[in-house]
């Protein structure tokens, strides 16, 4: 499997920054035979150590909620929990999430961590215009 993602520098109030994001889809089991997925835009993030998925994007999903688990930066009443789940990338291939945590009023949309960026071979090369090539090989 190999994804490959071009970014161009966005322009925030005068300072650019790369976000480097795909479309994937969340998949879980719903029953015999019967799966739930979802379609979501997910930034690829280097500095998170776990995939995130906001909470209520699992519960309606109904993935399963497992133990709470610690999460520094993000502060909340309601425990965040671990939960599985598989990715599904737009090349077909599919990767299983054992250890993805659901964040409760998360902000972003999804985020993918190095729990499933270090499965693979990951190059972030300068495209010579501002941007990057990012690769991701499994």
């Amino acid at each position: 499997m190999e994804i490959k993602i071009h970014t161009v520098p966005l322009v925030v109030e005068g300072h650019k920054f790369l976000r480097i994001e795909c479309p994937v889809s969340i998949i879980t089991p719903a029953g015999p035979g019967v799966i739930r997925r979802m379609e979501i835009k997910a930034l690829w993030d280097t500095g998170a150590t776990n995939t995130y998925i906001p909470m209520d994007v699992a519960v309606r999903m109904g993935i399963p909620l497992g133990g709470p688990a610690m999460v520094e930066r993000m502060k909340s009443a309601e425990p965040s929990r671990y939960c599985q789940f598989y990715l599904q990338f737009q090349t077909g291939e599919t990767i299983f999430v054992p250890e993805a945590i659901a964040i409760p009023k998360m902000q972003s949309r999804f985020i993918i961590g190095m729990d499933v960026i270090g499965k693979g071979v990951t190059t972030i090369e300068p495209d010579g215009q501002d941007g990057v090539r990012f690769t991701f090989t499994l």
